[in-house]
């Protein structure tokens, strides 16, 4: 599934309008492959959450000056920086800025590798 970076709206678009309905948090992916989160997509399309992606930290930052942010996930290897460098920069903006235990590529591989 190749999403276009710049777009800026929800795959969920029943839940725009958050007024009108329950609480669905806003999922930020910054990953060059967009392609590795169709679970979350399909979780999308069940208004489960409101979903963006975005290859580069540039991006993620411009969207997330834009609207609320309530989840990130961040892949390591990004278009532009580091993950680690994005998460970095994001804590500098907010100090509560929380983050997870980041995973690459040979993370990925190993954890593969490891559950054969």
């Amino acid at each position: 599934m190749k999403m276009p970076e710049k777009t800026t709206e929800s795959l969920n678009a029943a839940s725009r309008n958050q007024l009108d309905g329950p609480w669905v948090p806003n999922v930020v992916v910054v990953d060059p492959r967009f392609d590795a989160y169709k679970s979350l997509a399909a979780s999308a399309r069940l208004g489960k959450l409101n979903l963006h992606f975005r290859s580069s930290g540039a991006d993620a930052i411009k969207l997330s000056r834009k609207q609320p942010v309530d989840a990130w996930l961040i892949a390591t290897d990004l278009d532009d920086m580091s993950g680690h460098d994005l998460v970095e920069l994001l804590r500098s903006f907010n100090r509560s800025f929380n983050a997870g235990q980041e995973v690459g590529q040979a993370d990925e591989a190993q954890a593969q590798v490891s559950q054969k």
